[in-house]
């Protein structure tokens, strides 16, 4: 992920304003001394742009600076190593200005001949220990560049923990949902098969009620046909009486009443099994989708429980990292 520059235009300018006045060499190194952040070879290219853009002004000097005017502000370990290269040189060159009146003019020319080169290669140690700033400087915005893309990838992590965990939420309210439905319809199902259980006890109530009746019938019509083969006997017998004939037409009204209303007791009874019969196969189909609601709540619950520890174990996994 590309990232703003962590440094400014107006801390560039102000730092290259501030070596200026110093006195000091304009380079990468010398730039992140002042400015504390960024890779040399970045601040040196913003550097440049601004001097091209006219942002900028360098003061240009034709005159060869020695190593002393090109010094700048090293760390201690580097300044103290310095330090010894230098002190190197400076008593070579009191060991020349020593014996200057003591030898030849061959003799001095050599010296100093030598103490140039020993100056040179101290000015040659000086470039490479800024080129080892910069390498040091670099690593340590590679670090840092290094520790924001974990701290973004930290809060990613985060981000996904959360929204996760909102949908484990929801997971266990739906499953939450799903159990309290289940028990719910079990409760009807429980009910249904009490009410079920009564009505099939009524039901073989009126059956033997029916049975019972049937048999009663069966009698009363059994009578019935005797008593009106009798009653036809006596109204063709001229010798019966006429009170004999009317106790016989009253006896075959009460049979005849008793064997109507027998049969309509078996119609009543028969009809109400059947209203029973038909009662308790609604009850039972109603059964049947309440158990098979019962049976998909069971799979869905299970469903939901799996997706759930798989949440979870996505979850603990992101944690862990």
């Amino acid at each position: 992920m590309a990232r703003d520059r962590a440094f400014t235009d107006e801390q560039i300018v102000s730092a290259a304003n501030e070596l200026q006045l110093a006195g000091k060499a304009i380079n990468g190194t010398s730039l992140r001394n002042v400015i504390g952040i960024g890779r040399p070879s970045n601040l040196m290219d913003v550097f440049k742009e601004l001097e091209s853009n006219g942002l900028i002004s360098v003061e240009q000097e034709i005159v060869e600076q020695s190593p002393e005017v090109k010094r700048i502000a090293l760390p201690i370990e580097l300044a103290d190593m310095l330090s010894v290269i230098m002190g190197d040189v400076e008593s070579m060159i009191h060991k020349i200005n020593d014996h200057a009146h003591f030898v030849v003019e061959q003799r001095l020319n050599s010296a100093i001949a030598e103490a140039n080169q020993r100056a040179a290669e101290a000015a040659k140690k000086q470039v490479d220990i800024e080129r080892e700033m910069e390498k040091a400087f670099n690593q340590v915005e590679d670090f840092r560049e290094q520790l924001n893309n974990a701290v973004d990838d930290l809060q990613s992590s985060k981000t996904q923990v959360m929204l996760l965990e909102r949908k484990n939420l929801d997971l266990e309210g739906d499953i939450e949902l799903f159990i309290i439905e289940k028990t719910e319809l079990k409760a009807q199902i429980s009910d249904k098969d009490n009410e079920i259980k009564v009505i099939k006890s009524e039901l073989v109530t009126t059956e033997k009620q029916l049975s019972v009746e049937i048999g009663k019938n069966q009698v009363l019509a059994s009578d019935l046909e005797a008593k009106k083969a009798e009653f036809k006997r006596l109204t063709e017998a001229k010798e019966v009486s006429d009170q004999l004939r009317f106790e016989a037409v009253g006896e075959l009204k009460s049979l005849t009443t008793s064997f109507e209303k027998s049969e309509k007791i078996c119609l009543v009874q028969s009809e109400k099994i059947e209203v029973l019969s038909l009662k308790v196969g609604e009850l039972e189909e109603v059964n049947k989708t309440l158990n098979a609601q019962v049976s998909s709540d069971s799979k869905q619950i299970l469903t939901l429980e799996k997706k759930l520890t798989s949440l979870n174990k996505v979850i603990s996994d992101l944690r862990a990292e």
